[in-house]
């Protein structure tokens, strides 16, 4: 009983003091250089894919949270500064359902949420699902 009651106690502290960070690391915090966007919902039917990589448009996510676009105008933002936000959550919000799953994405300036996928030196920021167009980078 007394080795129960032990255990009991040492579970109960443990439990209480695992804490889940809910700050996601910043995975984009870099220099990524804007290689191609795409819009897949268009009025033809067709998507329209838009080659920039022999600009050099270059997308430099800073750990503060400021986005610097650097070169010429294209899809995505033109030549600026914006407040970004990186987050790992549910993309409604809360979740609607049992199987909803959290998500990586981005905030951009305050607007719609930008789905974040990255794969070798390859990075993409993805709104079609809203509609959008997809941007397409490569990391500098």
């Amino acid at each position: 009983m007394k080795y129960a009651f032990l255990f009991f106690l040492a579970f109960t502290f443990l439990i209480s003091c695992r804490k889940e960070d809910e700050t996601p690391t910043n995975k984009i915090a870099g220099e990524y250089k804007l290689v191609q966007t795409k819009s897949i919902f268009t009025t033809t039917g067709e998507p329209i894919i838009v080659d920039y990589s022999q600009q050099n448009i270059i997308y430099n996510f800073s750990k503060n949270n400021v986005l610097t676009v650097s070169g010429s105008d294209n899809y995505g933002y033109n030549p600026g500064t914006y407040p970004y936000e990186f987050k790992h959550d549910y993309l409604s919000g809360t979740p609607l359902t049992d199987a909803e799953i959290k998500i990586d994405f981005v905030l951009i300036g305050g607007g719609s949420k930008m789905l974040f996928s990255s794969s070798g030196n390859q990075m993409k920021l993805i709104s079609s699902y809203v509609d959008g167009t997809d941007l397409i980078f490569e990391k500098k």
